[in-house]
């Protein structure tokens, strides 16, 4: 039974691999809708990096109505779980009050999340806001 159940978690790691990496290849090649799909299917199933995948369709209006709020929905999913570019990208909707209330200290904490997890652009972003009084 131990050896079934180590087998199906393989088998379902595969699996979600392979849907964020057809995800990736139709987002380069433009091809949005592909792309929406299979990041929606792995980000369902907990692979957070499509979840930012999501946030970014969401944002730029790429194979889906442009929408603010469903943007912030998974750019928070995705900073929750980790993904520092979810975190600066929440940031940048809190900085311009897309999909939320403008907050300028709220966005410095997503910067700062996001420079703690690791990301150049986050820690400047922050810095930047500090400098400014926020």
């Amino acid at each position: 039974m131990k050896k079934v159940i180590v087998l199906l978690s393989f088998v379902c790691a595969v699996l979600l691999g392979y849907e964020l990496e057809i995800a990736d290849t139709a987002y380069e090649a433009g091809d949005y809708q592909k792309a929406f799909k299979y990041s929606k299917t792995a980000c369902d199933n907990g692979e957070y990096r499509s979840c930012f995948n999501l946030g970014l369709l969401y944002n730029n209006g790429q194979g889906v109505e442009q929408n603010y709020n469903e943007a912030f929905k998974y750019y928070k999913l995705a900073c929750n779980n980790g993904k520092y570019r979810g975190c600066f990208n929440l940031g940048g909707l809190y900085v311009n009050g897309q999909g939320t209330k403008q907050s300028y200290s709220t966005a410095k904490e997503y910067y700062g999340k996001a420079c703690d997890l690791g990301d150049k652009l986050g820690c400047d972003a922050f810095a930047k806001l500090d400098k400014n009084g926020y």
